[in-house]
């Protein structure tokens, strides 16, 4: 029973640090490296701002260890993570609708890269709960989303730049 909770801390961690990175104009401008390219692919899920990075990676971990869960509880919803971090980023359709509504499929989590700002929700890395009940949900249709970013001229093309947090 420690496991599944341990999911739903850890995502809830996750949900507000990526929730964050999208409202925030300083965050934006570094996850937005992570939404700029046309298609996914499995290993896009490590692409981002070094410092994002470190807190999508830490803070639920950190979250997990403060409330007290067991080594292997932390273990296993680190894994878990990875696991469907890559799998949420292919482009493979599931079309499984059920599913979808509970699990950040690949599916769920195009919408969220989606270049249609009305189509952008689903910021929950595991599970769509906290895209529920922070009212960000967005179910998927049949239609696959034009991906990357709406204004792509907002964005520096060097890698200094992003990392120096230029404007552009």
């Amino acid at each position: 029973m420690a496991a599944p909770l341990g999911f739903v801390v850890a995502d809830g961690v996750a949900y507000a640090i990526h929730r964050v990175s999208h409202e925030h104009p300083l965050l934006w401008r570094m996850h937005a490296l992570h939404h700029y390219p046309r298609e996914l692919y499995a290993l896009m899920s490590t692409v981002n701002a070094p410092l994002l990075v470190f807190f999508f990676r830490t803070l639920p971990v950190l979250a997990l260890v403060a409330c007290g869960f067991a080594p292997d509880v932390i273990f296993a919803c680190a894994m878990f993570d990875t696991a469907l971090g890559l799998s949420s980023h292919t482009g493979v359709d599931m079309r499984n609708p059920w599913l979808s509504r509970f699990r950040n499929t690949p599916e769920v989590h195009r919408l969220h890269h989606s270049a249609d700002p009305a189509q952008i929700g689903n910021h929950s890395l595991l599970l769509t709960l906290w895209d529920h009940l922070g009212g960000t949900y967005v179910a998927p249709g049949p239609a696959v989303p034009t991906l990357g970013l709406s204004q792509p001229a907002s964005m520096r093309r060097t890698w200094l730049e992003l990392l120096l947090l230029r404007r552009p």
